[in-house]
This record gives C-alpha cells, structure tokens and sequence, in this order.
C-alpha cells in the first residue's frame, strides 16, 4: 500500500508562487505567478466584470488550473489576435489579474468564464510548461491624484461622459446611480468609465497601462471628447445618407406613378376608351 504522505499533493503543486524582492528605494514587491488566458479584441480592467470566451486548449486548461486552486487567473490582451500561440513578444505587458466567478463549458467545446478585474499587474516572464502558460507579474504601483485635482478631474470626465451618454444613449441609468458610489476611489472610476466606451483595444491598453491616475483622466477625457466627435459625424453621415435615399425613393415613387398614369392614359396620352372610339370611326364600317 502506497504512504500517503509520498505522495504529493495537487493542490499544493498549482499553489501560487509568491516570491518577494525589493526596488531600489527598498520597499518590498511581490513577485506572483499566475495562470495566463491571452485575450484577442478585449482588455479587462479591475474591478469590472465581463464574459471571455475560450477556445485554445492551452487557454482551457490554464482555467481549470485556476479553478483547482484559488479561481485566481492572469488576463492579458494580444497584440494581433490572429496569433493562435502568443509568446511574450505577441502579449501586452500589462494586464489583470482577475477571479473567476463562473465557468460554464459551451456545447461547440468552447469555455464562457465569467470573470472580475482585481489588479493591474506588469509581466515578467511568460513560461509554457504542463500544457498551459503561466506568467510571474508583480502588482503595479499606482501614482495617486493631489486633493486639489481630484474633484475638478471627477467633475470634467463625468460631464463630458454624461454628454456623450445623452447623444448615443447607450449607457443605463442605473450605471452612473453606481458611479456615484466610486467618487472616492478616482482609479476605479475612471476605469468603470472606461470600460463603458467604445474604444480602440489600443486605447483601453493606453489606460490600462497608465499608472499615474491624474493622466489617466485626461488621456480618458480626450478618448471621450474624440468618441463624441466620431459619434456626431456619424450621426451627420447617416441623415445625410437619410435625406438622400428618401429623395430617390420618393423620385422613384412619382417616376412610377407617372408610369402608371401613362399606362392608364395610353402611349400618347389618351384614354383607352376614347382612343378605341376613334379608331373605329377611322376605319369605318
């Protein structure tokens, strides 16, 4: 019979690697290893949750190693999504870790995890070994925003979200109910704006990667003020495409009618009745 204790333990061996080492200053880091899931056409950001969809076996199995041990897995976004096996090079440096709250396997083979942005992490070595990547990342340090700025920052990105939210109405109510609740906290803040917008991936990763949070909010104020203007030149292309199809529907719908008169009328404009009459008197009996 086998002892027990010879044998290791699995969860043991997928536990977190933690290792700590210090900056320059000589305040303390820690160094994680997580799971990694490469994303394609999406960026996470903490504190939001959203559904990624996996297909790659390498991707699949990095989730159920998370799921094996603390549900903690590491998300980050690929450069060209079209590359089906991402090396260091292929990723983004910065990314999130993430907890996922669900997973559900598809019926065309594909997982739905259901995850939650905690962090933003840097990488720092990408490792593939058992079949799934892993990344050692440490946390990243966040510059805080001065009282005297926070307010003015809060206020100016929220009116100019607020006026591009009126134009396209394409933010719920319910959504800035909870904003308001995140006016302490600026970085979550403008992330949970950021999250809401249209952007390029390029530009959610610019955000993303920003750790001073004052210049987070004016990179995030002019990614607004440029959606807005997208937004109403869009609006102005489509009324004028608009205008002119109802013009050539409405030249078609009188070019048919007129066709339909005429027809009525007879080829030279007369009625069939009064036409028929006349033919008979000039051929006689």
């Amino acid at each position: 019979m086998n002892n027990p204790k010879s044998r290791p333990d699995k969860k043991s061996e997928q536990m977190i690697n933690i290792s700590r080492f210090f900056n320059q200053d000589g305040s303390e880091r820690i160094k994680k290893t997580l799971p990694l899931v490469p994303l394609r056409d999406m960026v996470l950001f903490p504190f939001v949750t959203t559904s990624v969809f996996v297909g790659r076996e390498k991707s699949i199995k990095s989730l159920s190693e998370a799921m094996a041990v603390d549900k903690r897995i590491f998300l980050t976004t690929q450069r060209d999504p079209e590359v089906l096996t991402p090396t260091i090079q292929d990723i983004f440096q910065v990314g999130t870790e993430a907890k996922i709250t669900q997973l559900l396997r598809l019926p065309d083979g594909t997982v739905k995890a259901l995850v939650e942005g905690c962090q933003r992490g840097k990488i720092l070595k990408l490792s593939d070994e058992k079949g799934f990547l892993t990344v050692d990342y440490i946390l990243a340090e966040e510059k805080s925003m001065p009282e005297t700025v926070v307010k003015a920052a809060l206020r100016t990105v929220l009116e100019a979200f607020e006026h591009y939210s009126t134009l396209s109405n394409a933010v719920s109510k319910s959504f800035f109910k909870n904003l308001e609740v995140l006016e302490k906290d600026p970085s979550r803040y403008a992330d949970a704006i950021a999250a809401q917008l249209p952007f390029k991936v390029s530009d959610k990763q610019k955000l993303l990667e920003c750790e001073d949070i004052e210049e987070r909010f004016f990179l995030l104020l002019q990614l607004i003020e440029q959606e807005t203007e997208v937004f109403n030149m869009s609006q102005k292309i489509k009324g004028r495409v608009k205008e002119q199809m109802e013009r050539l529907q409405k030249r078609h719908y009188l070019t048919e009618q007129m066709r339909a008169i005429k027809k009525e009328m007879g080829e030279d404009g007369e009625s069939g009745e009064f036409a028929d009459g006349k033919s008979r008197r000039n051929t006689g009996p």
